[in-house]
């Protein structure tokens, strides 16, 4: 009589053996992929963050161009450099940053193509307040979308009225 409870109690030692392994297991594999995930996350968020900042330091040259001594080739040079930066944020910003970016980065399309359109007429002042006034609304509206994500990168906004 005393034989037949040790089989049972051996079944009953593997079968929760089987359990205990396959939850471990499947535990592990969890925790493997949300240490991945967050892994990715924090990587991505690096990512653009980094193209932020990179962004901002190109919008800061603006200060440095030199009309007067580099001519029109120090203003391309900058919207050059300016675009750049714009396409690597744009690669970088995920779905919710992207519609700022895209904002952002049609804006200054707008104002590149006003400043060198050969349609337009020779005194386009106005044109090229209103786009660089939709640059520093974009800009703008990227400094907000990026401050919750990017605490630490930190960008000024600019005063739309003053370009007026």
């Amino acid at each position: 009589m005393s034989a037949m409870p040790a089989p049972r109690f051996r079944r009953a030692v593997a079968a929760a053996a089987v359990i205990v392994l396959t939850f471990g297991a499947a535990a592990s594999c969890s925790d493997d992929s949300d240490e991945s995930a967050a892994t990715t996350t924090v990587d991505a968020r690096q990512e653009y963050c980094d193209a932020w900042a990179g962004l901002i330091t190109a919008f800061q040259a603006y200060d440095e161009v030199d009309v007067v001594n580099g001519g029109l080739d120090s203003v391309r040079a900058y919207f050059d450099d300016l675009d750049a930066a714009a396409q690597q944020l744009d690669a970088a910003a995920d779905a919710q940053l992207q519609p700022p970016v895209d904002a952002f980065e049609t804006a200054l399309d707008n104002l590149g193509t006003t400043l060198t359109s050969t349609s337009l007429p020779v005194d386009r002042r106005e044109q090229v307040q209103a786009a660089a006034e939709q640059v520093d609304t974009a800009w703008n509206d990227l400094v907000e979308a990026f401050k919750a994500d990017c605490p630490s990168v930190t960008a000024d906004t600019v005063d739309v009225s003053a370009a007026a």
